[in-house]
This record gives structure tokens, C-alpha cells and sequence, in this order.
């Protein structure tokens, strides 16, 4: 994205995001919701290790 109009990169970075959001939609009600619930915390905690060690 970089180099690219601010326009451009909004669009990309934020259709880059539905993909993902529309198949956790679609596989929410057949998925056990403890089980997408420690997967989202994990994810989360993850993101934010990984986040820490960037820096």
C-alpha cells in the first residue's frame, strides 16, 4: 500500500476484511460458541504479543 492514494489504500485495507467477517457469519451458528470465543481471545492475546515484539 505504500505509494498508493490514500483512496486506494482505505478501499484495499478495508475489502481485504469482509472475506474473513462473511465465513465466520456464515460457520457462527454451527460453531460451538465457547469454542469461538477462546479463539477469539487467543487471537487477540496473539495479536498483541506479536504486536509487542515488532517494536
Amino acid at each position: 500500500l505504500q505509494g498508493s492514494p490514500l483512496i486506494t489504500s482505505l478501499l484495499l485495507s478495508t475489502m481485504m476484511k469482509f472475506p474473513p467477517i462473511t465465513l465466520l457469519y456464515m460457520t457462527s451458528s454451527s460453531l460451538n460458541p465457547t469454542l469461538l470465543t477462546t479463539m477469539a481471545i487467543l487471537s487477540v492475546a496473539m495479536g498483541g504479543w506479536m504486536g509487542l515484539n515488532q517494536t
